[in-house]
């Protein structure tokens, strides 16, 4: 079993990465310290071929080095994950239309939109060669890395999910790819379709007048397209993805403790 060394260059004493937990027991900063990753020493950890080395500079921004590409990306899913898990497996949960599984009926909207406006595939060589030559392999070894750090977190998982008890899911090559900027250009589209609907209303002119485009550029609607089919329903259809994820109401007996809020 390869290791993964892992040494930290950080000013003595800075945030207190590694200190253990200590005080009241019921205490979200006690908690949150006991569910920090161990990012000083060394690791051992199944699926690398090699020793890879990761070095925190003052910033605690990870520099990894490692012999081989599989090792150097295994290496970035597990310490990506090691900082950022519960980040990503709530922006994971916003693209891939699963926020209402957490976050009840009210996420239900989104979730029906991010679906319907997610890829689909095929997820072939061509797909994967289209982002790098060896784009299926670094992606395989990325998400092996995060489920690596998954595994061996074992119920010592990063405090928000203890405090709201969900779990995070496995990694594939695929979740890499969930064009994460989804509200984006639905928030493009809508707008789109509100010009449009102006420009039915007042003319190209003076609907473009009203939408102060910068850098000012002449409107000019394309030929043989009727702008007045459009009504609001084609804008609404696109209404309710979110950009961000939502916060989660917090579990027994966190939600009694003191300061306790949705997370």
């Amino acid at each position: 079993m390869s290791s993964l060394l892992i040494r930290v260059c950080v000013v003595a004493g800075a945030i207190g990465l590694v200190a253990a937990a200590k005080g009241s027991q019921e205490s979200f900063d006690a908690l949150a310290r006991a569910s920090l990753a161990q990012i000083d020493g060394d690791l051992r950890t199944p699926g690398l071929r090699d020793t890879v080395r990761v070095l925190r500079d003052e910033w605690g921004v990870p520099h990894i080095y490692a012999k081989n590409l599989d090792d150097l990306f295994f290496a970035q899913g597990f310490v990506q994950a090691q900082d950022r898990l519960w980040q990503m497996e709530m922006y994971r949960r916003t693209y891939e239309g699963k926020l209402s599984e957490v976050a009840g009926p009210t996420m239900l909207r989104h979730d029906r939109l991010a679906r319907l406006l997610r890829y689909r595939g095929p997820w072939d060589e061509r797909e994967f060669g289209s982002y790098h030559p060896e784009g299926r392999r670094i992606l395989q070894s990325f998400a092996d890395g995060v489920n690596a750090y998954i595994a061996r977190a074992g119920e010592n998982l990063p405090v928000e999910f203890k405090i709201t008890g969900i779990k995070p899911e496995r990694w594939t090559p695929e979740i890499a790819l969930l064009r994460t900027q989804t509200a984006m250009p639905a928030g493009d589209a809508r707008n789109e379709l509100t010009l449009a609907r102006s420009v039915a209303q007042y003319g190209a002119a003076e609907a473009n007048r009203r939408a102060r485009p910068d850098p000012y550029r002449d409107l000019v609607v394309p030929r043989g397209l009727d702008v007045s089919v459009i009504d609001s329903a084609a804008v609404d259809a696109l209404g309710g993805l979110r950009g961000s994820p939502p916060r989660l109401p917090l579990i027994a007996p966190y939600n009694r403790w003191p300061c306790a809020a949705a997370q």
